[in-house]
This record gives structure tokens, C-alpha cells and sequence, in this order.
């Protein structure tokens, strides 16, 4: 009884995804520092169409040795280091959700198994800026790997 359940709850969390689509794949330039990749949901309301904006940054730490001091037994180096952060922006792309659609404020995505409602054009509650609140079903996720490169993935539940 308890192997035909847990059979029955690996089938179950295996479907959970049910549509997956590659958005983009392509090799970032080598870098030594760390990588930090984005992408968000982007809706065109003129068109109605639906859109992944991916952002990579490399983040540079710098390190720079304190001040040397003097005095009459001799230089000391250093004393404490000063490190500064610097962010610079590698990549920045708008690459188009196929079939992600724009429907009386309503984002759906229509997939192979249907229609599945990502979330809803709206206003935010504080500054009142156009907002997309997104239900859960949708997922944009990125990937960067050892050798730079660059996976970009739309997955639905």
C-alpha cells in the first residue's frame, strides 16, 4: 500500500510543470567575476503580446589597501582594506513569449494543454504605476552555467 502511494505522488510532482519553452540560449563573454541574471514578465499593452525582459550583470569586487602610515620606527602597510562594488550591465534583451497574450487585462498563455492564466494588469496600491500581479502559474526562470552560458526558460503548472 505505501509503494502504490508514494508511486502515486512521484507521478503526481513529476506533472507539476506541465509546458516547458526555451526562450533563448546564447554564450555571455568570460568573465571571472560573478554573473547575476533576471528576467521579468513585460506585457505591451498597444499590442497585446507578451515579453520576457532578461538583464545579466557582472558584479566586480575591488579591493583597494588601506593608507600606508609612518612614523619613526618605519611604514606600516595597509591597515584595513576598502572595497568597493561594482555592478556593470553585460546584457540587456526583450525576447518575445510565444503565445502569451494580453485578454481584457488578463495575461493567458495558450499552451498545448490549454489556456493557462498567469496573472492580471493592473495599478499598484501606493504609486498607482501599471503592474502585472501575477498569479503563480508562470514562471520565468534563468540559468547561467560554469562555462558563461546564458538559459532562459517559461514554465507553467
Amino acid at each position: 500500500m505505501k509503494i502504490i502511494l508514494l508511486f502515486a505522488l512521484m507521478l503526481t510532482s513529476a506533472f507539476a510543470v506541465t509546458e516547458r519553452v526555451v526562450l533563448l540560449e546564447t554564450q555571455l563573454p568570460y568573465t571571472m567575476d560573478t554573473l547575476n541574471s533576471d528576467a521579468k514578465f513585460y506585457m505591451d499593452t498597444e499590442t497585446g503580446m507578451g515579453y520576457a525582459d532578461i538583464s545579466v550583470d557582472e558584479i566586480r569586487r575591488v579591493i583597494f589597501p588601506g593608507p600606508i602610515r609612518c612614523d619613526r620606527w618605519g611604514c606600516y602597510g595597509g591597515g584595513y582594506p576598502n572595497d568597493q562594488i561594482i555592478v556593470r550591465r553585460i546584457m540587456s534583451k526583450r525576447v518575445e513569449i510565444p503565445n502569451l497574450n494580453l485578454v481584457d487585462k488578463e495575461l493567458i498563455y495558450n499552451g498545448v494543454d490549454g489556456e493557462v492564466n498567469c496573472g492580471k494588469l493592473g495599478r499598484s496600491r501606493v504609486l498607482r504605476r501599471p503592474t502585472i500581479f501575477l498569479s503563480g502559474n508562470c514562471q520565468l526562470k534563468t540559468y547561467i552555467t560554469n562555462r558563461n552560458d546564458l538559459s532562459v526558460v517559461f514554465t507553467t503548472k
